[in-house]
């Protein structure tokens, strides 16, 4: 019975010392839920804006913008996807298995399937994106989200809100017209 009553005694605490942290709670942000730097804004300012969703590939030009302006040249588009290929390129053979180019996209900070799509990188569908395909894809698609001068701004990166947002916006604010 003693030995009952110490092993009770001494166990009563854990409980108490478990809820008790110095530290306050973190925040834990999946992928596309940090923040992200305007354009116009020095890498060491604490002036964010809560992280968007993201056109297709827009992650990965984002990753391109070398020195953080917030415009992507077509050097750094080319610079970038020369890269990204020879990242994604494990085996070192010059192309990219269907398997590679998964495992390349899941390694990317933010989730986007159409990277991870085998047969968009893929357009004569032989099974191999050859290093010519990767690049042709990857400046088609700049070249969608390009201005005029050939430069892609980050801010136009952003993706338009999904209708059940627009749909509970306009529910909320019904008078007010909702742009992008």
């Amino acid at each position: 019975m003693l030995a009952f009553a110490v092993s009770a005694f001494l166990c009563l605490p854990a409980p108490i010392y478990a809820q008790a942290s110095e530290d306050p709670d973190e925040i834990v942000r999946l992928p596309g839920q940090g923040v992200m730097r305007t354009s116009g804004e020095s890498p060491g300012k604490d002036k964010h804006k809560k992280a968007k969703r993201l056109v297709p590939g827009g992650s990965l030009f984002v990753s391109f913008d070398a020195n953080e302006d917030g415009v992507i040249t077509p050097e750094e588009v080319t610079s970038g996807a020369e890269a990204a290929f020879l990242a994604a390129d494990t085996n070192g053979d010059g192309s990219l298995s269907a398997l590679e180019q998964i495992s390349w996209a899941e390694t990317l900070p933010i989730r986007d399937d159409t990277l991870s799509n085998p047969a968009y990188f893929d357009p004569n569908l032989d099974r191999m994106v050859s290093h010519e395909e990767f690049m042709r894809v990857i400046s088609e698609l700049a070249a969608d989200y390009a201005e005029e001068s050939g430069e892609i701004l980050v801010t136009s990166l952003h993706a338009p809100k999904r209708d059940r947002e627009r749909r509970e916006m306009s529910r909320l604010m019904p008078d007010e017209t909702l742009g992008n």
